[in-house]
């Protein structure tokens, strides 16, 4: 397998070729996140979402297949939780019961309330709000301080927080109380987690800054460093394929899970660069990876690029920083 580089059909540019988040949507469309606004990519054709140039940190479908974005650093006044109308950005702001100035990451729970992340974490549906862990984070307004959530089943979530120690860390909220998970050796509330994934077999992978991945599973921990054959130890993206393979993303290159073994793909398999953030495998067989570009490999195609060398010569210090994919359609 190799990476090459990728391109719209019709030429269009994205606003800005720093790719924050991409998904893949029921109707087949690629939505780019970037960090002067958002992208659709349908049927070859790049449509650009007229705004101000805000900052894309996170989108996805919900179950009424609305598509929905986080924003940061917003400064048309409009609020930093927006869903998609049309051709048009509808958003909400404090006045919509949003408290916080910027979001960045978001996921919708099996009972459909919104979970955004910020410096401290809001469960929201239009009309209710509900906000938690705000005084563990409060000396933390103006970074992230909630850096990434997964839904559970029955309404659960875990959240990996941007500071560890105790009530900190990874926490984990069920039958509305926030715990830690202890097991014997293990105490989530120590992990400096990045980036969070529960599995279909409700397993937790844990993406750490500097510790490589943990997997949690019914009080067992395993845990996979660079010494282990992992790319590297500072981890990015976690994402499984609709074989179930587990793709992760370091700083170091893009591995592949199956079965346990890992795969590693490097700068010798073709990458631009190695400290990649985001993976995406879909099922024409290509693979997407984010790091300085969208990087992306056809095993009987053409490739194709976004962005231009012209349009942003510093473009190999870009990156992404994840990608998701619905349950049907491409993935």
């Amino acid at each position: 397998m190799r990476f090459v580089p990728a391109t719209t059909g019709d030429g269009q540019p994205l606003p800005d070729v720093r790719i924050n988040f991409l998904l893949s949507a029921h109707d087949g469309s690629l939505w780019i996140g970037t960090r002067a606004g958002l992208s659709q990519l349908k049927d070859g054709k790049l449509l650009n979402y007229p705004t101000a140039p805000i900052r894309i940190s996170n989108i996805i479908q919900d179950h009424e297949g609305t598509i929905r974005v986080t924003r940061y650093r917003v400064s048309d006044g409009k609020g930093p939780l927006c869903r998609v109308a049309g051709k048009e950005l509808r958003c909400y702001g404090k006045a919509g019961g949003i408290p916080v100035e910027y979001d960045v990451p978001l996921v919708e729970d099996s009972l459909g309330n919104l979970w955004i992340g910020s410096y401290l974490i809001c469960r929201w549906k239009p009309g209710s709000s509900t906000i938690d862990v705000a005084d563990e984070l409060k000396h933390l307004k103006g970074n992230p301080g909630v850096l990434d959530l997964v839904a559970g089943p029955s309404g659960s979530v875990w959240v990996a927080l941007e500071v560890a120690g105790p009530g900190l860390g990874v926490r984990h909220f069920s039958g509305e109380k926030w715990t830690s998970y202890v097991v014997p050796g293990f105490d989530s509330a120590s992990v400096k987690a990045h980036c969070l994934f529960l599995d279909p077999n409700n397993t937790l992978w844990i993406g750490t800054e500097a510790e490589g991945i943990y997997r949690v599973r019914d009080g067992t921990v395993d845990h996979y460093r660079s010494s282990d054959g992992l790319s590297g130890d500072a981890v990015n993206s976690i994402y499984q394929d609709r074989e179930g393979n587990l793709w992760v993303t370091t700083d170091q290159g893009v591995d592949l899970f199956r079965d346990t073994p890992v795969v590693s793909f490097s700068t010798r398999e073709g990458l631009s660069a190695a400290n990649t953030r985001s993976v995406l495998a879909r099922r024409d067989g290509s693979v997407w990876v984010g790091n300085g570009e969208i990087w992306m490999f056809y095993s009987k195609a053409t490739s194709r690029q976004l962005g231009s060398d012209e349009a942003c010569p510093e473009r190999k210090s870009h990156r992404c920083s994840r990608i998701t994919a619905d349950g049907c359609g491409l993935e």
